[in-house]
């Protein structure tokens, strides 16, 4: 649970929730639908801000806790079952929330409300997974063709012993990788300088710092083994302990990986 927290605090303090809400709130404000476009401008901008700060939070929490318990083995799985339990999860306090609002006996059914809101989840849960399949990738290949680039202008250098991955990140940042956790489109990449945050796809990550000593022990983890100063469990789940006093959770897909290490 407290790693979950952590989780959930982590995602909070990207600046991504609060633009999304911002553009969000604007679009719906302006475009007034489902019949709000007749109620006063001050009244709807209530509305839908309430509306859409409380689908994000609850989306993300759904979202981190679809990720941390079940670990859906395939993206497009997981971003079904987040669609669906989010709907479960908004329905009944938006449908009230409106009824409230507005007036129960213009507000449509339970049933059709929670039709229209797994309808809007499912849309939003596509998108999503398109731009981690897709738009991510082609930024992923750009920074690949960049660096490629690079190394044939200059035939004569000697081979990076660096991984490719720090070209990435500010100069003052690179050093030793500690770490790498996906969070949202972005990568929080943790060195012994500090931290970076990249948008860029963790299993693009991966294959950027190939041959370092380390191991990916979740869906959205790596560590390196050198950052590894023992493990712990938290019920009954598993945990890394690193020499900066963080926790990393080890999934049950990557449980033989630390055993073989001798961490368990």
């Amino acid at each position: 649970m407290t790693n979950f927290s952590s989780e959930f605090k982590t995602a909070l303090r990207s600046p991504l929730p609060y633009i999304l809400w911002a553009v969000l709130s604007i679009m719906l404000v302006l475009g007034g639908p489902f019949g709000t476009v007749e109620v006063p401008v001050a009244e709807r901008t209530i509305y839908w801000s309430v509306v859409v700060a409380g689908s994000i939070l609850i989306g993300k929490a759904v979202r981190l806790a679809i990720e941390t318990w079940l670990e859906p083995a395939h993206p497009l799985l997981e971003k079904a079952v987040v669609a669906i339990v989010m709907a479960v999860a908004l329905s009944p306090p938006i449908w009230v929330y409106s009824a409230a609002f507005f007036g129960a006996d213009v507000v449509p059914s339970l049933r059709d409300f929670f039709i229209f809101v797994l309808t809007v989840t499912f849309g939003v849960q596509l998108i999503r997974w398109a731009i981690d399949e897709h738009l991510l990738r082609f930024g992923s290949l750009d920074g690949r063709a960049a660096a490629t680039t690079d190394e044939e202008a200059a035939p004569a250098a000697a081979p990076a012993a660096a991984p490719r991955l720090l070209e990435r990140i500010e100069t003052d940042l690179r050093g030793s990788i500690l770490r790498i956790s996906a969070r949202d489109h972005y990568l929080d990449v943790f060195t012994d300088k500090g931290r970076a945050e990249l948008l860029l796809r963790f299993s693009d990550a991966l294959a950027e710092i190939d041959g370092l000593d380390g191991a990916q022990v979740h869906r959205s983890h790596w560590v390196a083994w050198a950052a590894v100063v023992g493990s712990e469990r938290d019920g009954a789940r598993l945990f890394l302990r690193l020499a900066d006093g963080d926790r990393v959770p080890v999934s049950r897909r990557f449980h033989d990986v630390v055993v073989r290490r001798g961490l368990v």
